[in-house]
């Protein structure tokens, strides 16, 4: 056992659990802005299909807690998320930036326009 103390493991699992769910929509948002709209459907639906991977997962995972014990599955899983991460973050530059005061400042014509 590695973790000693409870608090310090639901901590961590919090912290695994946030970092894990925010690839979703950032994947999401990543799609809508660079697939056109009209291949959109498309490429939505391949993400889901990828995305239902997960379903198998639960089984390999039973078999390494059967095979290495169950503190074992956790470590095995966060090399998953290793390796997965240094596929992402290489791409992350690529994704384009807002500018903030563009919304600003639309903002304010709406308004104006409005009243």
């Amino acid at each position: 056992v590695w973790v000693k103390d409870w608090r310090v493991l639901v901590c961590l699992h919090l912290l695994r659990t946030a970092l894990a769910n925010s690839k979703e929509p950032l994947a999401r948002a990543i799609l809508a802005d660079f697939i056109p709209s009209a291949k959109r459907g498309r490429w939505n639906a391949v993400h889901s299909l990828t995305g239902m991977t997960w379903t198998g997962s639960a089984a390999l995972g039973g078999m390494l807690c059967d095979r290495h014990g169950y503190g074992n599955t956790f470590v095995f899983t966060a090399g998953i998320y290793l390796v997965a991460s240094c596929f992402w973050l290489p791409i992350i530059p690529f994704v384009p930036r807002e500018v903030a005061s563009q919304f600003v400042g639309k903002g304010r014509q709406d308004r104006t326009k409005g009243a």
